[in-house]
């Protein structure tokens, strides 16, 4: 291979490097999109919830279990998000579970309650609700899942 053809070859996998880059980077813009558009959904289910939740309640919220949620889960508050046109699949997991959501802009834990766990091309989606009524949403590593030793020490704690 001549020298001309050495500099083809590396324009042509810098060029598919860049490509797979800007797809990965249209793939999690998509993602944001798509949370950020149901995050008003979530203002409504926050309205909606009569139920106070607390520390002694947690495992009697509603959640998406072992399938992808859709827009009725949304609107009922079983779910957080929906990501469509996916080839999302369910995480297998019992829900709803106790967990510390590393906030690491404000560099805070803050006690939630997952209630949905999806595995998407961009990683393992996580739907909560915090005890202030809240609902969001994170990749699953950003969360710490209690134990029943752990349930146990923060009811004693309140």
């Amino acid at each position: 291979m001549g020298f001309g053809g050495w500099k083809s070859f590396v324009y042509l996998n810098i060029n598919n490097n860049i490509k797979k880059i800007v797809m990965k980077c249209l793939s999690i813009v998509f993602l944001i999109f798509t949370l950020q558009s149901y995050a008003q959904i979530s203002e409504l289910k926050k309205n909606k919830m009569s139920t106070e939740l607390t520390i002694d309640n947690w495992k009697n919220i509603p959640c998406t279990k072992n399938r992808i949620a859709t827009k009725k889960d949304i609107e009922n508050g079983s779910a957080v998000f929906v990501i469509e046109n996916a080839e999302n699949k369910p995480y297998k997991i019992d829900l709803p579970k106790l967990a510390y959501w590393n906030d690491s802009e404000n560099n805070i834990q803050k006690l939630v309650v997952i209630i949905q766990i999806e595995e998407t091309s961009q990683g393992i989606v996580t739907g909560y609700k915090d005890f202030d009524g809240n609902y969001g949403a994170g990749f699953l590593y950003e969360f710490k899942i209690l134990d029943e030793n752990e349930i146990e020490n923060i009811k004693e704690r309140k």
